[in-house]
């Protein structure tokens, strides 16, 4: 009776993993057939649109495009192999220096492309790839750091938890962010309503964002973005509230896998994965905001896929000791110790992007152009000192966790012989 109990329980388990297996296939198929459609506008735009911001547009449609052609592939390739009861084998990227020289000669020749010829349609379908290496370029060089390090965890794994980081995490993240900025615009709406004079100031505030000659001038934006109420908004949001939101949603990616954990290397890698998605994305679609400093904003990169990567890294760590330590308690401290790097680098960099907008916008006054710039050189040292810092704590746990005892060393060794869940 046991014996059929156990194995009737088996062939459930293998059916929901055979489930799992084709909602991950029809996953990838959507996402290639996406990506295909997304290739094919990205090459008809430049010579059926000729906006003042072609070259804006077709980056976002090739980006969306390399979203979805990378991890509509991978889950396509890793979900057939699953099912059809293939292994994968031990995650063993390229080298980072070789993919940080793809880094460099993107970041060169793209930059030469958008001091020559900003504009123009050979710039807007040439640019582009350009572009998407660069992104891609410090969130995969990170992840194969970590990967070529541990040697912890197979392809299949690695790419399930990326297709997390770069799709599911940044989508919960941000619908949740934006409800919460909704709420908290509500919030702050009615207490300005319950102030004197504020229905006055609200009424001013809307009719000033409808009118386009007063949004063009920096000194209406540095007003609005410098008064009281948005600074409040913008440290709730961007350095109490995104870091908790975002740690939440890229961690839930190594919980997805947490029934096959087995080791401290595993769970690093994993959240490095999910970590290195969620990077990838976010300076594919960042990086064309603002072309005009694209080459600086894809350097910063490397500290804020850096930041993902280990906060998500930390986290994960923090699911090995609940899942397979049953240390529950050191989940949360693993989650508050992400939180907190991630604000400490949000911090530092809204820091820089306000004290860098009072520059340009007031010109005439001395003593606040000099606080304004050392407060700008102080942020941006203490970024770079945090950027070493988080570099030096990867490399310091990527070493502890690949000294594997002998069981977790056979546990590894037996991955690419073991077919796995997707």
């Amino acid at each position: 009776m046991t014996f059929l109990v156990a194995a009737c329980e088996k062939i459930d388990l293998t059916q929901r993993r055979r489930a799992l297996g084709v909602l991950v296939l029809a996953s990838g198929v959507l996402l290639l057939s996406a990506g295909i459609t997304s290739t094919v506008f990205y090459l008809v735009v430049p010579f059926a649109y000729q906006g003042p911001d072609l070259l804006t547009t077709n980056i976002t449609i090739a980006s969306l495009a390399a979203v979805t052609l990378v991890l509509g592939a991978g889950l396509t390739f890793h979900a057939r192999n699953f099912l059809r009861g293939h292994p994968s084998a031990v995650f063993n990227p390229p080298s980072p220096w070789k993919l940080t020289a793809i880094f460099v000669f993107s970041l060169i020749i793209g930059q030469i492309i958008l001091s020559l010829a900003p504009s123009s349609r050979l710039a807007s379908l040439v640019f582009p790839p350009l572009h998407i290496a660069t992104a891609m370029g410090p969130a995969l060089a990170i992840l194969s750091f970590a990967g070529r390090r541990t040697r912890a965890a197979s392809w299949r794994t690695v790419s399930l938890e990326f297709s997390h980081g770069a799709v599911l995490a940044p989508t919960g993240a941000l619908v949740a962010e934006v409800i919460v900025i909704l709420v908290l615009t509500l919030v702050a709406s009615i207490i300005v309503l319950l102030t004197p004079g504020g229905v006055e100031s609200l009424m001013e505030l809307s009719s000033n964002l409808q009118d386009p000659s007063w949004l063009q001038e920096p000194q209406n934006l540095a007003r609005l973005m410098l008064s009281p109420a948005t600074l409040a908004l913008i440290l709730a949001v961007f350095v109490i509230l995104a870091p908790l939101i975002e740690e939440l949603f890229k961690g839930l990616g190594v919980l997805m896998l947490g029934h096959r954990l087995r080791t401290q290397g595993e769970a690093l890698l994993w959240g490095v994965a999910c970590g290195a998605g969620f990077a990838f994305g976010e300076s594919l679609f960042n990086g064309s905001i603002a072309l005009e400093a694209w080459g600086l904003i894809m350097l910063i990169r490397w500290g804020a896929s850096l930041m993902h990567c280990i906060s998500s890294g930390i986290v994960g760590l923090g699911w090995y000791q609940a899942h397979v330590r049953r240390k529950r308690w050191r989940l949360l401290g693993a989650y508050g110790a992400a939180s907190a790097v991630h604000a400490m680098w949000n911090a530092l960099a809204v820091s820089v992007a306000l004290t860098s907008l009072l520059l340009v916008t007031q010109p005439e006054d001395a003593s606040a152009r000099a606080v304004a710039g050392v407060t700008v050189l102080v942020a941006i040292g203490l970024l770079l000192m945090l950027t070493i810092s988080m570099a030096l704590i990867l490399r310091r746990l990527a070493r502890r966790v690949a000294e594997a005892t002998p069981e977790q060393t056979a546990s590894q060794e037996q991955i690419a012989a073991k077919p796995e869940s997707s």
